[in-house]
């Protein structure tokens, strides 16, 4: 396991401790129903409205942490969301 810098690991705290303060967390990613569908793993998506500029800007604070620690990020950015 690889262990973050002092500095890196504080960034990537205080971004998380942001992101629980100030977006609810969904109780599942998953919507489907299908018997032991909750404990498979599936991986989520997440999206903001345009104007959420302040949950924008972390994100991609956090996207930009990742990617230097090694973690591939896809972005994709669509003006029709679902």
């Amino acid at each position: 396991m690889d262990v973050l810098e002092n500095y890196t690991s504080d960034q990537l705290g205080n971004l998380l401790t942001w992101f629980r303060t100030n977006l609810a967390i969904p109780d599942k990613c998953n919507r489907s129903r299908s018997k032991g569908s909750w404990d498979k793993g599936t991986a989520g998506i997440s999206w903001f409205k345009g104007d959420a500029s302040d949950a924008i800007q972390r994100s991609y604070e956090l996207i930009t942490l990742l990617r230097e620690n090694g973690y591939a990020i896809d972005t994709i950015r669509t003006e029709r969301v679902g």
